[in-house]
């Protein structure tokens, strides 16, 4: 009779046992879910936010003068679509260039060379993005914009790494 009643006891005991491991696999499936959805509900709120972005930025480039603030507005225009659509974004790279290049502004060009480098690593194009970011550390230099600079000079070894030839960065 007592075994029989520790037997019932220890079955009664694992009967519980795997209830709570039930509960506790269902609140794990819960919480996981939970932490998926608020995942992508942040990355659906970045790209709405770029396109805002680059949607008010494109509807100022018509009233723009054919000056330095137009070519900054480019580089903006470039920059919002960076994780959005970069492809569009190179479309720009073209005109911005064209009208740095036109008001000899050599600071322009370095930053269009530069945000065009940034969407071409966007794409996965790391040769164009390394020979655009080259450019722009020349132009950086003969600027003296040392924090640019530095900037491009990190993404230059990230051209390398992404491109899987970082045994080449170390001799560039």
């Amino acid at each position: 009779m007592v075994i029989a009643a520790i037997l019932l006891k220890q079955l009664s005991f694992q009967q519980n046992k795997l209830a709570w491991e039930k509960d506790q696999l269902i609140i794990m499936k819960i919480f996981f879910t939970f932490f998926i959805l608020l995942l992508f509900q942040h990355f659906s709120y970045a790209q709405r936010a770029d396109r805002t972005l680059a949607d008010s930025l494109l509807a100022l480039l018509p009233k723009a003068k054919e000056d330095s603030a137009k070519v900054k507005l480019y580089a903006e225009i470039m920059l919002a679509h960076l994780y959005y659509k970069p492809g569009e974004g190179i479309t720009y790279c073209k005109p911005a260039l064209e009208l740095a290049q036109k008001l000899n502004w050599k600071a322009g060009v370095a930053v269009v060379k530069h945000r065009a480098g940034r969407l071409y690593w966007r794409l996965g194009n790391f040769e164009e993005a390394l020979k655009n970011h080259r450019e722009a550390l020349e132009l950086y230099k003969q600027t003296v914009n040392k924090h640019q600079e530095g900037r491009v000079l990190i993404e230059i070894g990230q051209d390398y790494f992404d491109n899987g030839k970082l045994d080449d960065a170390k001799t560039a």
